[in-house]
């Protein structure tokens, strides 16, 4: 009897030996926004697959808009290293993340659920209507003499 639970334990271990070395990632296709699929569908990635991607592209929706405005659509998945790190070198000629072009990105990780965040647009800094403001008020002070 002994030796038939063993047998029985060793072929659960081995048929459940290969999820334990995949990875999950986050899944969703063409989503306009970060939220609700894209960051609550999980998927147990297969074996191959040892990395995360999340695809980004800002561009004109499929159907008319009243003012033709571009979206962001972002797509997530399993993928493999080698072919997330050829797809990084094949979309560093479109990912200028520009907000008057059309662009697309693809970032790559790895580990359970490392595509949870994407990067919709440029760290150029913005500016801050308060710091505008404020520089005016210096500068308009600065030229009737109070300084």
């Amino acid at each position: 009897m002994k030796s038939s639970n063993l047998i029985v334990w060793s072929l659960f271990f081995l048929c459940c030996l290969p999820f334990v070395f995949t990875i999950e990632c986050y899944v969703c296709e063409q989503q306009e926004q970060n939220t609700d699929k894209c960051v609550k569908t999980v998927m147990q990635c297969d074996q191959k697959h040892d990395a995360c991607n999340a695809f980004v592209a800002w561009t004109f929706p499929k159907e008319w808009t009243p003012r033709g405005e571009r979206r962001h659509f972002i797509s997530k998945g399993c993928d493999s290293s080698e072919s997330c790190q050829q797809g990084l070198r094949t979309m560093a000629a479109v990912c200028k993340r520009d907000w008057f072009n059309d662009w697309a990105c693809m970032d790559c990780c790895t580990g359970d659920r490392c595509n949870y965040y994407v990067t919709l647009g440029s760290s150029v800094p913005q500016l801050n209507l308060l710091l505008l403001l404020g520089s005016s008020c210096l500068l308009a002070i600065s030229s009737i003499g109070w300084f």
